[in-house]
């Protein structure tokens, strides 16, 4: 894919607000003190881990 193609996909998929990302990730639950040990990528159990398909 071209920059531009790769674009266009990112734009159709995924919605970058402040607000949609707080609901996306979940991001008003209290789960992140989980996170300060060892780091906070890796752990399939935080919302940021789940794939998301997408349409090309």
């Amino acid at each position: 894919y071209s920059d531009e193609e790769l674009e266009e996909i990112v734009k159709k998929n995924f919605n970058f607000s402040v607000k949609n990302m707080i609901k996306e990730l979940d991001l008003e639950r209290p789960i992140y003190t989980q996170t300060t040990n060892y780091g906070h990528f890796g752990k399939p159990y935080l919302p940021w881990e789940q794939f998301k398909k997408i349409e090309l």
